[in-house]
């Protein structure tokens, strides 16, 4: 049996393969720079994690023009930064429609686009998205004669090719390395670097060292019989699922990858009146029918309030989400019933026998935190959405996900409740009033910033949880976020209390656009507490000092106003400790 045909990698990537690991596969050579190689738990990864995104998604990389065609459109979608399954739903979806490559979205309206790319629950980018897959097909188009494959044809360098990909719109380095990455050995010109989150996970499981990390994936995936880049692709998204902060022991004791291997378990049972009970376990795969039958019972303004649509999902997509443990994340379901359930009363399908009444999930997002999803029936609610919450977010910080995500619909009145009880921060408001993106900690009740930092972080303490200058802030760099504040309805405030908040922690600048008493509270503590962070506060024309040694911001200043005055603070915050923030900025216009 040949190489190619157990590791199903193309020629053109056997051609590229270094020298010595032909005599190093047969046992020769058991090693790479003296770093022992594991392959039985680089099978085991590939096994439980997943391979290549283009193969889940149906696409056969190595079938030819129309394959590459195809897995450009589903990489633009996956680079929104969203979760991995409204991506594969939304490119589903336009696949129905008709659209298999690129060009083929010029056929279609933008009206219609939107529609697609909506009813797939991709609401928050659907109109972003829909212009750009316009300009993405006028570029191909113009540039390229109308095929995707020109550009393998034309760039045949790595750094050209890489050039020329980012230079279209909405591409940048994700999409390319995504694209790139498992196109290796179809285009001469696909030969990147191995994705910097490949190799943490590499060197987290002892498969790969510092040194030739492309020889030594190499090498390992000859060994245990896998596609290189299935292996790269598996170590991506063990780091996707697995935010680095420390805990997990790594190699094969990894919590992670047992844990997609083995789900386990949480298992509790609740008395409700007439001698019923509510059972809270774990969601396994074999629940994907009975997620579907919960999904059936809802009304239409229950499924929108979910999907961003009001069409239920494919049973396929359901299924898929049923079996988020495989993906790196978690899931919940509470099921009702006499009173007689145990762990291991389940139908042929793996899942309860019982009445599904809820459920609550979780997957990774690429900036370490994880997106929440959660379903509760009209007959059930109350308290069981705050308590699955609980629980799930118990679950999430235990995986080392500090966050969980949530794009609210404005309308979504319980949602809201249960998010602002728990206390949140707005990370964007940009589609409001239809929806509103939050985050919650799953540590205690107030959340922290993602684990992947951004150049410049800004802290608004806003009444709304919205600032009018955030978005210019956004466009040059910055993360911002909005906490409500005591005035905004949250009235657990840590820094009111004398305890430092981690959202102040991490902060490059605060800026204070609270009026009255709560606002010089909040500026008195913040300064108290975080003597280091430059404080902002936004004043009305005749407010009086704030008391404390601040930049002002007038209300209503000019966006470049008040980028001006951030970059102020944000080098006086620089000179007064530099080794605070090494090397931080906010990008240039």
């Amino acid at each position: 049996m040949t190489r190619k045909a157990r590791t199903g990698i193309p020629q053109a990537a056997e051609a590229a393969r270094p020298k010595g690991t032909e005599e190093q596969a047969r046992g020769l050579a058991p090693s790479v720079s003296g770093l022992p190689v594991a392959p039985t738990l680089a099978g085991v990864l590939v096994e439980t994690i997943g391979g290549r995104y283009s193969s889940e998604m149906g696409i056969d990389i190595d079938a030819g023009d129309p394959a590459v065609e195809r897995w450009f459109v589903a990489s633009t979608l996956f680079g929104t930064r969203i979760a991995a399954a409204v991506a594969e739903r939304a490119f589903a979806a336009l696949e129905a429609s008709g659209i298999h490559r690129i060009t083929d979205a010029e056929a279609h309206e933008w009206g219609d686009l939107v529609a697609l790319l909506d009813s797939a629950g991709y609401a928050r980018y659907d109109e972003r998205t829909a212009s750009r897959l316009h300009a993405l097909a006028r570029q191909v188009t113009e540039r390229y004669g109308g095929e995707v494959a020109e550009i393998g044809r034309r760039f045949q360098e790595p750094e050209d090719l890489a050039a020329a990909l980012d230079e279209l719109t909405g591409w940048g380095p994700v999409t390319v390395s995504l694209f790139l990455r498992e196109l290796r050995g179809v285009w001469p010109g696909a030969r990147p670097d191995v994705d910097r989150r490949a190799l943490w996970a590499g060197q987290h499981l002892g498969l790969l060292s510092q040194q030739n990390p492309l020889d030594q994936l190499e090498l390992v995936a000859t060994l245990s019989s896998v596609d290189l880049r299935d292996l790269e692709a598996a170590l991506v998204r063990l780091t996707l699922a697995h935010p680095r902060t420390g805990g997990c022991p790594g190699g094969r004791g990894c919590v992670v990858l047992a844990r997609s291997a083995k789900p386990g378990g949480i298992f509790r049972q609740l008395a409700l009146p007439g001698g019923r009970t509510i059972t809270v376990r774990t969601m396994r795969a074999g629940d994907g029918p009975h997620l579907a039958a919960l999904y059936a019972s809802l009304d239409e303004e229950d499924v929108y309030r979910r999907f961003f649509s009001t069409r239920l999902p494919p049973d396929s997509f359901i299924m898929q989400m049923a079996d988020v443990a495989h993906r790196g994340g978690g899931g919940l379901v509470a099921t009702v019933g006499s009173g007689s359930s145990t762990p291991s009363t389940h139908d042929e399908h793996g899942g309860t026998a019982e009445t599904m009444v809820a459920e609550a999930t979780y997957t990774p997002l690429t900036n370490g935190n994880a997106e929440l999803g959660i379903t509760v029936t009209r007959g059930a609610r109350g308290w069981l959405g705050p308590y699955l919450l609980d629980v799930l977010a118990e679950d999430a910080a235990a995986h080392w996900f500090p966050n969980l995500e949530a794009d609210v619909l404005a309308a979504n009145a319980p949602m809201l409740a249960m998010l602002r009880r728990r206390g949140y921060a707005v990370i964007d408001m940009a589609d409001h009033p239809v929806s509103i993106l939050m985050t919650v900690g799953t540590v205690g009740r107030v959340p922290s910033w993602p684990p992947a930092r951004a150049p410049f972080r800004v802290l608004v303490e806003v009444p709304s949880g919205s600032w009018e200058a955030a978005d210019a802030l956004r466009q040059a760099g910055a993360e911002v976020l909005g906490c409500p504040s005591p005035s905004g309805g949250w009235a657990g405030c840590p820094e009111l209390r004398g305890t430092p908040c981690p959202l102040a922690s991490g902060a490059d600048v605060i800026v204070v656009a609270v009026p009255g008493e709560p606002g010089r509270l909040l500026l008195g503590a913040h300064r108290r507490l975080h003597a280091s962070v430059p404080l902002c506060a936004e004043l009305a024309p005749g407010d009086p000092d704030p008391g404390v040694r601040v930049e002002r911001l007038t209300r209503g200043a000019t966006e470049a106003e008040v980028e001006a005055i951030l970059r102020q603070a944000e080098r006086r915050s620089l000179e007064m400790d530099v080794a605070r923030r090494p090397g931080t900025r906010i990008a240039e216009r």
